[in-house]
């Protein structure tokens, strides 16, 4: 359960809220944090937001955790495919190339 402590005496509640808020969009890990200049609303926010980030790694160790299928005594392997025949290429000139898919035409013929 989350610690929800109440509005700081010396400072408005509209402050209060922009100070969270920013302590939320420039948050800092807490070894880099400097806890002497900054204030105290702003450090608690951070604080708050350190236990979130623990909460969630918890909970994503749990959820993302390798779950291996039930063993089976139904293995099989199917054979492959049936192999497609290539297209057959004739060129009746130069520049007029065509491809058919039938298997017995010549390849490769040419007139000129």
């Amino acid at each position: 359960m989350q610690r929800i402590d109440p509005p700081s005496p010396s400072i408005n509640p509209i402050a209060e809220l922009r100070l969270r808020r920013w302590a939320r969009e420039n948050y800092v890990p807490e070894h880099l944090r400097d806890t002497e200049s900054w204030h105290p609303v702003v450090l608690d926010e951070m604080r708050r937001k350190d236990d979130e980030l623990r909460q969630r790694r918890a909970e994503s160790l749990l959820t993302s955790t390798y779950v291996p299928l039930a063993p089976s005594p139904i293995h099989s392997f199917r054979t492959g495919h049936v192999p497609v025949p290539s297209p057959s290429w004739t060129c009746d000139t130069a520049a007029s190339c065509s491809s058919t898919a039938s298997p017995t035409t010549t390849q490769g013929t040419s007139t000129r």
